[in-house]
């Protein structure tokens, strides 16, 4: 008897423990008990209360509260935003890409120079080591005006659009072309000056003591010497048609001419056989005639104050004689008329 009030004490707390188990409500007005898994909400389905740890893995990085109520990450965990790396390759799942920074200044570096200019320097400099060169410089002439065409085509690509680069390898090129060109001119000038032989400055009539200069009017009497007049060029050298004769040889008729050379300039002055050529009245020059005459010229020099006279044997239809001051000259600088 004494012992059914605390069976029935008993079955009621196991009652009231199940009532909280069941519903997480207290019947007679207590405090809820604190559910197992810390929500207020029972477990579903009845199931038991399960620790961490136990049945399931636990999460590799924990986040831990300071006391002011801020989760910090523990040592170990990436940061935000950060991949795991592979020994400092690329991180994983991540696809392989390089990234190319431009500085400035290195997209004028990435462009090409221009080849016009570079080849036409080259060209240029061809030209200009053969520019004095006598016959070579005529083809010289034309590469550089090839190269000076090279050299602004490429001053105008590497102009203020700065499509190309190598400015100053095109102004070079210019330079240098412009130089050629005027080696070139200059050079054949000299050669067809030293080619075409000294001119006429003076011409003495016979038995006359004043020699009258050859101006305009002057040189075309230097065309039209008599027999006896005296021809002096630039040198200094004097050439006098002393006489003419007939003569013939062999069965040939040939007109002779004695000729005098005397050089009174400070330098070697030379005389030629071939620096005299017979005039006939159509205007057609021939060459003079070897014979087997005596004294007759040859080719030699004379040095200042030196003289030289002999004869020369032009053909019988010769009505002048020409003389050249060069065997190179195209016209003649003094021309006797024959009787």
């Amino acid at each position: 008897m004494d012992n059914q009030p605390n069976q029935q004490l008993q079955g009621g707390n196991q009652q009231q423990g199940g009532q909280l188990r069941d519903g997480g409500q207290q019947q007679d007005g207590g405090w809820p008990q604190a559910q197992p898994n810390g929500t207020g909400q029972p477990q579903p389905n009845g199931q038991p209360y399960q620790q961490p740890g136990q049945g399931q893995p636990q999460n590799q990085f924990q986040y831990q509260q300071n006391p002011q109520g801020q989760y910090q990450q523990p040592y170990g965990a990436p940061q935000q935003g950060q991949a795991y790396m592979n020994n400092g390759q690329q991180p994983y799942g991540q696809p392989s890409q390089q990234v190319y920074y431009t500085q400035p200044g290195q997209d004028l570096q990435q462009k090409k120079r221009s080849i016009s200019a570079i080849v036409g320097l080259i060209i240029a400099i061809s030209a200009l080591l053969t520019c004095l060169l006598p016959i070579v410089n005529n083809g010289s002439f034309f590469l550089a005006l090839l190269s000076l065409l090279m050299g602004i085509i490429g001053f105008v690509a590497t102009g203020k659009k700065k499509m190309k680069k190598g400015r100053s390898v095109a102004i070079a090129t210019i330079v240098v072309s412009l130089i050629a060109c005027g080696g070139v001119l200059s050079s054949q000038s000299a050669y067809d000056d030293a080619l075409d032989g000294p001119s006429a400055s003076s011409v003495s009539q016979a038995g006359s003591s004043d020699p009258s200069k050859t101006d305009s009017d002057e040189t075309s009497d230097a065309n039209k010497l008599s027999i006896g007049d005296t021809l002096t060029l630039e040198d200094g050298l004097k050439v006098t048609v002393n006489e003419t004769k007939k003569v013939s040889q062999y069965g040939s008729s040939y007109v002779g001419i004695r000729v005098t050379y005397k050089n009174t300039g400070d330098a070697t002055a030379s005389y030629n056989f071939y620096d005299w050529k017979g005039e006939d009245k159509d205007g057609a020059l021939e060459e003079p005639e070897y014979t087997s005459f005596d004294n007759e010229l040859s080719s030699g020099d004379l040095k200042p104050g030196g003289k030289k006279t002999a004869w020369v044997y032009l053909p019988k239809a010769s009505k002048k004689a020409c003389y050249f001051s060069s065997t190179f000259a195209d016209e003649p600088v003094g021309s006797w008329v024959l009787k």
